[in-house]
């Protein structure tokens, strides 16, 4: 706490105390230290929801990865030119993806030659 006071870090904090295997996760906003109870993934969930439930503007230095985490946690919707295109493209290449595994139903195995439908007749 002393040196989020002395760096004059405002935005609220994810700190990890400890070494492997015994480490500890606690938030810090404000005045005020929350313990997580957990694994690093739970004090990354919970700092989101404790940004995003608050309102608060992340540190200048992690807006980008905090959009990013917003993003994957479905969360809030930065978008702009970039990222739309960027969304679209992997939009694209998911459904042809998707087309390229589908099954075929009623392909001729050979070229000129007909299947009869599948309902059995010829």
């Amino acid at each position: 706490m002393e040196k989020r006071k002395d760096e004059k870090i405002t935005a609220p904090t994810i700190l990890i105390i400890g070494s492997a295997p015994t480490l500890s996760f606690y938030i810090a906003a404000d005045d005020m230290v929350f313990q997580v109870r957990g694994r690093f993934a739970d004090a990354l969930q919970s700092y989101m929801e404790l940004v995003f439930v608050s309102n608060v503007k992340y540190d200048t230095e992690t807006t980008g990865i905090c959009y990013f985490f917003e993003y994957l946690m479905n969360m809030k919707e930065h978008q702009n030119t970039s990222r739309l295109a960027v969304g679209t493209k992997l939009e694209a290449i998911a459904a042809s993806l998707s087309k390229a595994t589908e099954p075929t139903i009623n392909q001729p195995s050979q070229a000129g030659e007909t299947t009869g439908s599948i309902l059995g007749d010829p």
